[in-house]
């Protein structure tokens, strides 16, 4: 359940606004991305970036945002959500049967993985901040793969980064209960997930108990999906829709601390389009993780540092299965050049010496609707919009100590009472 700082509400004006706009905008290859607003019309410009890779964008943000300064663009990335691409399958009509539903659900899958890559989601944030912002610079919100998209983002276009706000961020790598080559740790998925299990076996038996590998658990997964088994097999529509639902409840059920295999599958199996489209552009997106990992935020984190006034906002749950919080003190230690504390305690914020990075820990898992992520997450918030707001009167009045002083101020709003 998320619950919202009390004193969130209201900063600034105090009036609340109402903002129901939406609608498409077109990045290339065919994709519109369908994007919702939020917050105060004309205030500080932000984008939200959604996790995955093949998520959408969650609408509770925009309450999390909504009486803040934040002028906020949420959307969904290229094939997810209500995210199109023009040419698209038409969808059968109800009384054509389950089998032809199957093969929209693959057709539309396949279609909208086509012109999207990682290179492609980095340029959109750039086209959405255009569109909506112009010239301004952005505050870049992204939660676990959003959170290296954020990151991504920032490194290649420094001068309109404002600053990172990351939950439970990616590295752009597998990590975590989700690293298949990690044999520990696939045991012990094995002995204490059923949902790992039912995946498991389900792509055994897809590919084969003489060409199965757990360490190619999510090859042999994008290989099925997309006709590229080495073997030449195919998988039918309604294998290739079992196996990425497979996959999701899997995925599901390692968001939260406490959730059974009962409860992941229903979540699932509500929205079937949805989630196994984001079984497919997720498999597909992996294919970039090796020119986007660790290294790759190890070489270019301390560039964004030197070359733009960013600023980094961490939070992140001592208890997440899928972006560990290794993932937080290495962002932390790579922008800022300085080592987090060896340990963390939950709830108490960590800062480096002139306070551009915070890292707040919280006793939760990866979801944002994990128990207490949602209250942290809005505290994070609340101070990124101090000290922009810090920033903007320093730069009215052209006064450095303004800003460095109402920094300072925002940043104990994170300190525990």
């Amino acid at each position: 359940m998320r619950i919202v700082n009390k004193e969130f509400a209201g900063i600034g004006s105090g009036v609340q606004r109402t903002r129901n706009e939406d609608g498409f905008i077109a990045v290339g290859e065919g994709h519109e991305l369908h994007y919702i607003r939020a917050g105060k019309e004309g205030g500080i410009p932000m984008v939200v970036l959604h996790g995955g890779p093949g998520a959408w964008l969650d609408e509770a943000y925009k309450d999390l945002l909504h009486s803040t300064e934040f002028d906020v663009v949420i959307y969904s990335q290229r094939g997810c959500g209500l995210s199109r691409r023009r040419g698209e399958p038409m969808r059968p009509s109800a009384d054509q049967g389950d089998e032809a539903l199957m093969r929209y659900y693959v057709e539309r899958s396949l279609y909208v993985s086509e012109g999207n890559e990682l290179d492609h989601q980095i340029h959109d944030v750039e086209i959405v901040r255009q569109h909506f912002f112009k010239d301004q610079k952005v505050h870049v919100l992204g939660g676990s793969w959003g959170g290296a998209l954020a990151m991504l983002y920032g490194i290649h276009y420094p001068e309109c980064t404002e600053a990172l706000l990351l939950r439970c961020t990616s590295l752009t790598e597998l990590c975590g209960a989700m690293n298949p080559i990690d044999k520990a740790e696939t045991e012990s998925q094995r002995l204490h997930n059923p949902c790992f299990v039912r995946l498991e076996n389900k792509i055994r038996d897809l590919v084969g108990a003489d060409h199965y590998h757990s360490s190619n658990l999510f090859l042999h997964l994008y290989q099925g999906l997309y006709d590229q088994l080495e073997d030449g097999a195919v998988w039918s529509d309604v294998e290739k829709c079992q196996a990425a639902l497979a996959w999701r409840i899997w995925n599901k059920s390692l968001q939260y601390t406490r959730i059974t295999e009962g409860e992941a599958e229903s979540s699932i199996y509500s929205d079937l389009e949805q989630n196994i489209k984001f079984g497919f552009l997720f498999s597909k997106l992996l294919l970039g993780y090796a020119k986007f990992g660790r290294p790759y935020f190890r070489e270019h984190l301390p560039q964004l540092a030197q070359n733009s006034d960013c600023n980094v906002m961490i939070v992140h749950g001592t208890n997440d299965k899928i972006c560990p919080i290794q993932n937080a003190y290495d962002v932390f230690e790579w922008f800022s050049g300085e080592e987090a504390p060896n340990k963390l305690e939950s709830g108490k914020p960590v800062f480096n010496s002139d306070h551009r990075v915070v890292l707040l820990p919280v006793n939760s898992g990866h979801a944002n609707d994990d128990t207490g992520m949602w209250s942290a997450l809005s505290n994070i918030v609340r101070s990124a919009e101090l000290v922009a707001l810090a920033a903007r009167d320093a730069k009215n009045e052209a006064d450095a100590d303004v800003e460095i002083q109402v920094r300072s101020a925002a940043t104990r709003i994170l300190q525990p009472a």
